[in-house]
Parts: C-alpha cells; structure tokens; sequence
C-alpha cells in the first residue's frame, strides 16, 4: 500500500499503486510504502543511486516472477479448458 499528500487538494491518498513520481530521480511527493501494517519504504529517507538502482530491480524481479506465475496459471487454465473442449 502506497500513501502521500495530494499537493493539490492537501488530501491523503491510499493506492496499491505508486503514485507517478515516486523514487524519480528529481524527486517529488513524500511516499509512504506500507506493507503488513510496517512501513517498508519512506521517500524522505535518503537512498543512495546504488540503493535506488538495487529497488528498482529487486521490485522489477518480483513482479516479473509474479507475472510468470500468472502465465503460468493462465497456460494450465488454457490447457484444461482446450481438454475439456476436444471431450465435447
């Protein structure tokens, strides 16, 4: 769960999904990742390149992985239903 001020409206956003710049390079909103009820990430904390560069790929290599699960149910899904469909 991601959670910032709107700069905007002053309001406090909740989202399962990052707000555009969070962790950018130029900055932006202070991000709060939360996760489990735990903060696991604060934008205002200062984060190296290197750190940056490492969250980066370690949260790409997770939902890459994720992904392959999802295709990989959706092919067993696809395969039962192309069975069930050569029964007929």
């Amino acid at each position: 769960m991601y959670q910032w001020v709107d700069p905007d409206n002053s309001t406090t956003q909740l989202s399962g999904k990052p707000p555009v710049q969070y962790r950018s390079a130029t900055g932006g909103l202070r991000v709060f990742v939360i996760e489990n009820e735990k903060v696991i990430d604060d934008t205002g904390a200062d984060v190296s390149e290197a750190q940056r560069d490492e969250l980066k790929l370690q949260a790409l290599l997770k939902k890459a992985e994720e992904d392959k699960e999802v295709a990989r149910g959706k092919l067993l899904q696809a395969k039962r239903l192309k069975v069930t469909l050569e029964q007929k």
